[in-house]
């Protein structure tokens, strides 16, 4: 199996943050595509007319593409090496 991301260390580490750092083609692929998806959902909800409706509908489907893009990275993420 290919695997597309790996996991950051930690906050204290010289791996700053938490999350996923992809590692191959297709994780950067992926990564590019949901920001893509972002700003796509964010002009598709009219954020630029303020209304609440329109932020919320922007709101719910940025959870969901996180959501799924999380599902995506854990799925494709390199198993850590134990430590001895």
């Amino acid at each position: 199996m290919k695997y597309w991301f790996r996991k950051r260390r930690g906050l204290f580490s010289r791996d700053l943050g938490w999350g996923w750092i992809p590692i191959s083609i297709e994780g950067w692929i992926c990564t590019f595509v949901l920001l893509i998806l972002i700003i796509l959902s964010a002009y598709d909800s009219k954020l630029y007319d303020e209304s609440k409706i329109n932020v919320i509908r922007f709101l719910i489907s940025l959870i969901i593409l996180l959501v799924l893009f999380t599902a995506l990275a854990v799925q494709k993420t390199r198993p850590e090496k134990k430590e001895r």
